[in-house]
């Protein structure tokens, strides 16, 4: 069965998440605002909350308008973009997997660990365990994101034992340890 992934925020970082997701076969929907940002229209799916749809790079997003339209959508047809309440779609959609692509890099994230089986954080301010399972630091100077992810996901991020601007590091030591 192919797993489902809501994807919150509709910029650059989000449309790129949910455009890899959909191209490896997971059934994505973006959520974002009424009115996102758009300081990037054309370079993201941000035209299909105002336009209806937007196609970017060969995959085609659609603003569904109901969200009993969610529950027929399949994952090869394309993205869906949602712009509704942030609780109910997440009630209808019931996803697998949640992703915070929102990139607030002046607010603290709210918990999101309940919501899915899977969350995951992107950018600043989220904390492992405690506002999304994982985080990935979109900034991070010398590891690289897809290793985090490939860390996390062979079960070997030991826990975090230095805390700078809320965010859990490693020392050399044990990214060495973890990346042999």
């Amino acid at each position: 069965m192919t797993k489902c992934v809501l994807v919150r925020g509709i910029g650059d970082v989000g449309s790129a998440v949910a455009h890899v997701l959909h191209r490896e076969d997971y059934k994505v929907v973006l959520h974002d605002t009424p009115l996102p940002a758009w300081a990037r229209r054309k370079m993201a799916f941000t035209d299909a909350v105002f336009d209806g749809e937007a196609l970017l790079a060969g995959v085609l997003a659609t603003r569904i308008d109901l969200l009993s339209t969610l529950e027929h959508m399949s994952g090869r047809t394309g993205i869906a973009v949602s712009v509704h309440d942030f609780q109910a779609l997440l009630q209808t959609l019931q996803p697998d997997i949640l992703i915070d692509a929102r990139m607030r890099k002046r607010q603290t994230p709210e918990r999101q660990i309940h919501m899915a089986q899977c969350t995951i954080g992107l950018g600043p301010n989220f904390i492992a365990q405690d506002t999304t399972n994982i985080v990935i630091e979109t900034a991070c100077a010398g590891t690289h994101n897809q290793s985090l992810w490939r860390w996390w996901t062979g079960g070997k991020i030991p826990a975090g034992r230095l805390y700078r601007r809320r965010q859990i590091l490693f020392t050399d030591e044990e990214v060495a340890q973890i990346s042999s």
